[in-house]
């Protein structure tokens, strides 16, 4: 009967240090931002950092998006600075439905030649800065990145 006993408060102790191991790391971090974000729009939650144990790696560039979204309307075509496909999710993701060509490709040479009406580039400090010609460029945040409208 002892053995028993001593079984069952083992057991007892594995599902006690999983559910304080589920708490600490999963629940309490979760329900903090859910919290702390309530009420919020769908864009504002995606520029936040997220949990601890899933942090929002991308929060720069769905900040970005957001601003852009704001400057451009559904139907624009942006020109963008060149960033690798893996980095491009959230920009895509949230500029979505504006047609978008990333620099540095044949696509992108093809079309800013002879932008379409409604086109826009967005530059970097360290990208893109000629590209602007005339039109005056318009500070976006993370301060680093500009946009201006192309004649088209």
């Amino acid at each position: 009967m002892t053995k028993f006993r001593a079984v069952k408060y083992f057991l007892y102790s594995i599902v006690g240090m999983n559910l304080l191991v589920l708490l600490t790391i999963f629940i309490i971090p979760r329900t903090q931002i859910s919290m702390e974000n309530l009420g919020s729009s769908q864009e504002d939650l995606l520029e936040t950092r997220g949990p601890r144990d899933l942090p929002n790696l991308r929060t720069g560039h769905f900040i970005l998006a957001n601003r852009i979204t704001k400057v451009s309307s559904e139907d624009a075509t942006l020109f963008m600075f060149p960033l690798p496909p893996a980095n491009q999710g959230p920009l895509l993701k949230t500029l979505y439905p504006r047609k978008i060509f990333w620099g540095e490709t044949q696509a992108f040479n093809t079309k800013i030649s002879a932008p379409p009406p409604n086109s826009y580039l967005v530059i970097r400090d360290d990208w893109g800065g000629d590209l602007c010609g005339k039109s005056p460029p318009v500070a976006l945040q993370p301060p680093n990145y500009k946009i201006c409208a192309l004649k088209g």
